[in-house]
């Protein structure tokens, strides 16, 4: 059964903040900040525009004002990265002290975040996009406000890409991102122009959405931020605590080491390296659409797991199989003898432990070279195949210390970015437009804090249409509630279209929702 799903317009409901003081008694806090700003050799205007906050209030923290705002000491205790309750007691320890992440300093880019840089432009950049739809009127206002409170939690993501003579780098804005409201469906760029964040939240009456260039961090790190901001949004808009994070994180903690390290420095192994291949692979020539087109599939993740089951498969595996078949089809269609290759990312944290919220994941090669006798079984078991041999920590560690033999060579190093640009971009070209028949990412199911399911219906993951010919998927579990996003450049809807409908043959309800035709 087929239902077009409509938009949900719940009624409104009023709801208030409450501010909160707090009155911190005698503390000696002042000594504390002094020392810490002195040690960094700082003034009071230069201090205050890093935290961007007036510098009256750090004049304040200096004098021991016990009415002072606790936030501002929050924001105080984790650019200098001591403990809050150190700070206000005054038991911080002398000496100079490295923060965790200097706002001021640059950092590199990871090793999967340097092909995407030099492939973007002002008309198009490499997007992913979390987005949830809320059961409730989003308030703009509470909105900005969590938003502002994640700022010193997520020191990764508060950056602007800059370019260097040999290499791209990161490097802290002194200013706090803001809220957008949306008024196109589909995401639109980033420019890369060293000036804007290189993410975005932006919302519309029930909706909440984080848009991430590729270059600052995965599936996993932009996850984990739409969770902590959706956390820090219910706390401030029910005046209630979250009681377990899970996945989310707590604005009020220091960021972590581990959640800032570029991960592939620290597996990568020098020997043992795996052996690329670029083969051209199908890819349907159809008309193109002025613009991309989105479609969300809905559907029950336990039915959809449960179908899968009988298979013996995964949600992965089963849809891999039943997009295969469908392609194989339209191949036939045109003649073509051409392999069709899905690229799938895989999760390195799950073969590697590592919390970092950067990039840390790998993309494998599910590639049939010819269409399989036996239904979607026959396909599901070709597919397994494939990720038999690629899911594996050996090949993965080989193919990490690869792309990371590239990264140190000596030669390369000192090759000027703007042939390095040159290179990455044929290269991306290739692999986008040539070698590649569809992405297709599942994240899998998010594990948010229990309060969540209160303010959202469902999450959604979707991918930005390719630059050139093709299609993308993605998709996420939030509760029971399974979300698969098509995104094509193309205007044919005929690839969804044959899905849902194997979905529906196969007995499960399907919930659709597109910008394009149905």
């Amino acid at each position: 059964m087929i239902l077009y799903k409509p938009t949900i317009h719940a009624d409104a409901l009023p709801h208030f903040c409450k501010k909160h003081h707090y009155f911190m008694g005698t503390m000696d806090y002042s000594k504390s900040i002094k020392r810490l700003r002195e040690d960094k050799n700082l003034t009071v205007e230069e201090l205050a525009k890093r935290l961007s906050i007036p510098s009256c209030e750090i004049e304040r923290a200096e004098s021991g004002d016990d009415n002072l705002d606790e936030k501002t000491l929050e924001e105080i205790a984790r650019y200098f990265g001591v403990q809050y309750d150190s700070l206000v007691n005054g038991t911080v320890k002398s000496g100079k002290k490295d923060t965790i992440f200097d706002p001021t300093e640059w950092y590199k880019l990871d090793n999967a975040a340097k092909v995407y840089p030099s492939s973007s432009s002002n008309e198009y950049s490499t997007l992913f996009r979390f987005a949830a739809v809320m059961k409730e009127r989003v308030d703009g206002k509470i909105l900005q406000q969590a938003l502002d409170d994640l700022v010193p939690r997520f020191p990764t993501l508060m950056v602007t890409i800059k370019r260097g003579a040999f290499w791209y780098y990161f490097e802290r804005l002194p200013f706090k991102p803001q809220v957008e409201k949306e008024t196109l469906y589909s995401f639109q760029p980033i420019p890369l122009d060293g000036k804007r964040y290189l993410f975005r939240v932006v919302y519309s009456d029930y909706r909440i959405g984080c848009e991430f260039f590729h270059s600052i961090t995965d599936g996993t790190g932009g996850s984990t931020f739409l969770m902590s901001l959706l956390a820090r949004y219910y706390e401030i808009k029910t005046g209630k605590a979250i009681s377990d994070f899970k996945s989310a994180k707590n604005y009020r903690d220091l960021p972590t080491v581990t959640e800032i390290e570029d991960s592939f420095q620290v597996y990568a192994e020098k020997h043992d390296y795996a052996k690329r291949n670029i083969n051209f692979t199908y890819i349907p020539k159809l008309p193109k659409a002025r613009n991309g087109v989105m479609t969300h599939v809905i559907t029950s993740a336990s039915k959809l797991n449960q179908k899968a089951k009988e298979y013996g498969a995964t949600i992965t595996e089963y849809v891999l199989a039943i997009i295969f078949g469908i392609m194989f089809e339209m191949r036939k269609r045109e003649g073509s003898k051409k392999d069709i290759n899905a690229r799938v990312p895989v999760n390195l944290r799950k073969f590697f432990p590592s919390d970092t919220i950067r990039n840390f994941s790998f993309f494998l090669d599910v590639t049939l070279k010819n269409e399989v006798e036996g239904g979607t079984q026959a396909y599901v078991n070709a597919v397994k195949e494939c990720f038999k041999a690629q899911l594996n920590e050996k090949y993965l560690q080989e193919n990490i210390n690869a792309n990371m033999r590239e990264e140190r060579n000596k030669f390369i190093s000192f090759v000027p970015l703007a042939l390095k640009d040159i290179g990455l971009k044929i290269t991306k070209y290739l692999l986008d437009n040539k070698a590649v028949s569809m992405d297709f990412s599942n994240y899998g199911r998010l594990n948010p804090p229990q309060e969540l399911f209160e303010i959202a219906d469902r999450v959604e993951f979707c991918l930005k249409e390719p630059k050139g010919n093709g299609y993308k998927l993605a998709g996420v579990t939030f509760g029971d509630e399974c979300v698969l996003t098509f995104s094509r450049t193309f205007k044919s809807a005929q690839l969804e279209r044959d899905f849902v409908r194997a979905l529906t043959n196969e007995g499960l309800d399907v919930y659709i929702e597109t910008n394009g035709e149905k």
